[in-house]
This record gives structure tokens, sequence and C-alpha cells, in this order.
């Protein structure tokens, strides 16, 4: 990441102290001097990388000055980086992959819990409210109690009131926040997957962009001096950090993120304020554009961060857990009332007894089935990764733009590194 070197020739820059006169070296197989990570959350990428954009200085005091302030960044960033709040990028190995957001601690719990209630809870709810009709029946008088002298008053009371006001009012609170939950997580999603799509959108946008630059810088117009040699090596670090930030967005929209760091990170951020940094060299205008390239660069960087916002935004707002508390408690007494209406029915017959009753088994059932059914359709659309509906079909397209990056990248450094030795 020493721009310097590269850029020698240029009249911004000092000759670098680390090459022979006339020996020329391709900047990226120049040591890092421990430069290994990028930082990702914790502090914006520009903070690194600025130190490769100063004036060098021929005097070897200075150089081994300026190396000791750089490895204390690099100590304060690692120390940073122990909470596990932030994303790791690596940036010297091409082959190795991304290393994702913090793994979450209870992913596996979470993803057992997601098979159960998806998977188990539809077929075991239902068989275990059939096959224990008669054993849920007893428990239930047990713990009502014997009311059988109560019989007429809770045929003139109870039977009414159960009936025409609690239960009602029951199944329209339930089924009003049953469909507001249904809907607000089906929108959620699908406002993700829109986000998704517009920043893979003007990622590549922006890649276009600075390869437009990068082919002037490469290919000069007569007179336009002698620094397009520096603006060629600064967009191609661009399109790295820009590669860099397609890997942070796909670690973001994957299973394995983990939401809670993401709550905590600091959105703005992230490798694209690093990207900006670098362009605050270049000068003049581009060919195909009346705006520098900085400029043109900033408007697409901060589309970028409103897209990532609201998609951030859109992730971490979930129903608290009182939400699903309160439609477990409607669900569960709605089914308790339906257990007390059966119930004292009791000793109202001689030769015939509720737990006998087929019809009333199967309605039971039918009504247990349906509450597990909606248990387990929340539970899916409350997970925004996994199940039937979930965001990483959208999300799979930023590894094909991770992938298009790397090429791109790999090709022009190795046109550079032609040019260079």
């Amino acid at each position: 990441m020493h721009l310097e070197e590269g850029c020698a020739t240029s009249p911004h820059h000092a000759p670098g102290p680390f090459l022979p006169h006339g020996v020329r070296v391709a900047p990226w197989k120049l040591p890092r001097r421990g430069w290994h990570q990028v930082l990702a959350g914790a502090v914006p990428a520009a903070f690194i990388v600025s130190g490769c954009l100063r004036r060098t200085s021929r005097d070897s005091r200075s150089v081994r000055r300026r190396q000791g302030g750089e490895q204390a960044v690099i100590a304060d960033v690692e120390e940073e980086l122990t909470d596990g709040d932030y994303c790791v990028l690596a940036l010297d190995t091409e082959g190795e992959e991304w290393t994702k957001v913090g793994l979450d601690a209870n992913k596996r719990l979470r993803d057992t819990s997601l098979a159960v209630i998806n998977y188990v809870l539809p077929i075991v709810g239902p068989a275990v409210a059939f096959w224990q009709w008669r054993n849920i029946l007893q428990l239930s008088h047990i713990v009502l109690g014997d009311e059988r002298q109560l019989l007429e008053l809770m045929q003139v009371t109870l039977t009414p009131a159960t009936n025409g006001i609690v239960i009602s009012s029951l199944s329209i609170a339930f089924g009003t926040l049953t469909s507001l939950t249904i809907s607000s997580l089906r929108q959620r999603q699908k406002e993700i997957r829109q986000y998704l799509n517009k920043e893979a959108c003007e990622i590549r946008m922006l890649q276009a962009l600075l390869l437009a630059s990068y082919r002037q810088a490469d290919n000069p117009l007569p007179g336009t001096g002698p620094a397009n040699r520096c603006d060629t090596l600064m967009c191609l670090r661009c399109l790295e950090l820009l590669h860099m930030y397609a890997a942070r967005v796909y670690s973001e929209s994957t299973s394995d993120a983990d939401l809670e760091a993401l709550r905590r990170q600091i959105v703005p951020d992230t490798e694209l304020l690093g990207v900006l940094d670098y362009l605050t060299l270049t000068t003049g205008a581009a060919t195909f554009s009346a705006m520098t390239l900085r400029d043109n660069v900033a408007m697409s960087v901060s589309r970028l961060n409103d897209f990532r916002s609201e998609r951030l935004s859109s992730i971490n707002t979930a129903f608290p857990l009182l939400h699903w508390v309160i439609l477990a408690l409607l669900a569960s007494s709605i089914s308790i009332c339906f257990l007390i209406e059966v119930d004292q029915s009791e000793g109202r017959f001689l030769a015939e007894r509720p737990e006998d009753s087929t019809r009333l088994r199967l309605v039971f059932t039918i009504m247990v089935g349906s509450f597990c059914g909606l248990t387990a359709l929340c539970a899916d659309l409350n997970d925004l990764f996994r199940g039937s509906f979930n965001v990483t079909e959208s999300a799979a397209q930023m590894s094909v733009v991770q992938e298009v990056l790397r090429l791109e990248n790999s090709q022009l450094r190795r046109g550079l590194e032609e040019r260079c030795t």
C-alpha cells in the first residue's frame, strides 16, 4: 500500500527511500510493513491508508519515526478489534475468502429452534392435540374443578359471556395482530431485497466510473502532465477498496452475520471513506464528465450510504419479545376458552362424555394446528436469512459482484506490473 513509490514521478511526492535509483517495482510487491489488515468497522480505512499518501522524506530517521507511528496506529486498531464488534477483511491474499461479520455465538441454538418451529411444531402440535385429547380434557377438568351444582348458572351467564364477548374479542385481537405481523415481516424482507439490488447496481456503476478514469489515466491525452501514473495507482486501490465493500455488504446479508454486532457498529465508517480519501490527490475533471472524479464518486458513495443505512435499519428493526408473548397469550386464551366450554358440558348428559366425542377431538386438533402453523409462518418470516422466505437470493448477487471486481483488479494489476518490470 505504499503509493508514494509508484508515484515517484509525480510532482506531489518525493521519491521513495526504499528503492535504488532507476529500479521500478510494482507497488503491491513492496513490503507492507505489517499492514496485513484493513479496518472496516472501528476506524475508517482512510485513517490507515492516509499514511501512504504523505510526502516521504529522504532522512532515514524521519522514516523510522513515521514507521513507529504507523505501528502505534496498528496496535490501537488491533486492540479495538478484540471486542468483536467490527468486520475484519483480509487484503493481502487474493485467493482467501473474506472474513465475514463476527459469527453469532447463539447461531446453533437459533438454527435448532427455528428448525423445530418450522418443521416439527406444525406436525407434532396437532398430533399431540388429537391423541392426547382425553388427557388434556381431564387435566383441564382437574384444574377448573367440578362445578356440576352450578350448571344452570353457567348455562345462563358463562356460556353467553364466553361465546359473545370473550371469544369475539380474543379472535379479533389475535386475527388483527397476526395479520399486521405477517404483512410487516413480509414488507421488511421486500425492502431489504430492494436495497440489496440497488446497492449491487450502484457498486457496478461506481466500478465502471473508476475503470473509465483508470483507462483515461493509463492512456492520457497530450499535455495532461506526469500525474497520470499516480492517478492510475489510486484508481486501482479504489477498486480494491470497492471489492472489500462488496464483501462487507455480502457478509452483512448472510446467515453468518451477527445481528447484535450490526446493531453496535458505526454505520458510516466503511471502505468507501478510504475511496474518497484516496481520490483527494486526483487533479482535473475526467474527459467524460464536467465534474472531478472525486465529485462523481462522492455522489455515488452518498447513494450507497443511503441504501446501506436503510437496509441495516430494516435488518435491525424487529418485533420485541413482548409482541410474541402477547400473540402466544391470545392463542392460549382462545384454547382455554374452548376447553372451558367443553368441560362445563359434563353432567348435562348421563350417557355421553365429551372426551368420547371424535368431532370435539377434531375441532380441537384443527384449532391447535392453525396456531402451530401461524407460529411457524411468523418464525420463518422473522428470520431474514433462513427458511422458505429469505433474502439470500438477493444477497447472493453480491458474491458475483465480488468475483467480477476481483477479476478486474487482477487483470489491471497484471497489466500495470508488465509495464513496471
